[in-house]
């Protein structure tokens, strides 16, 4: 059964830079993952706020 894992964050402008690095090593980790078929994140409109979504073969994947 796929899961999907749905988060969103939003940060403050001084830390928007440091949180885009952090969130791009993380989608490389865990694109590297077997057991994910797919994550992406998406900014949305304002700027501050981000969308990830991941997809798993199963929850205990994910933990």
């Amino acid at each position: 059964s796929l899961y999907l894992i749905r988060q969103e964050m939003t940060v403050s402008q001084k830390q928007l830079g440091e949180f885009c690095e952090a969130l791009k090593q993380y989608l490389k980790n865990v694109s590297a993952q077997r057991d994910c078929f797919h994550v992406t994140a998406v900014r949305l409109p304002d700027g501050l706020s981000f969308v990830v979504y991941e997809f798993w073969d199963g929850e205990e994947e994910w933990k």
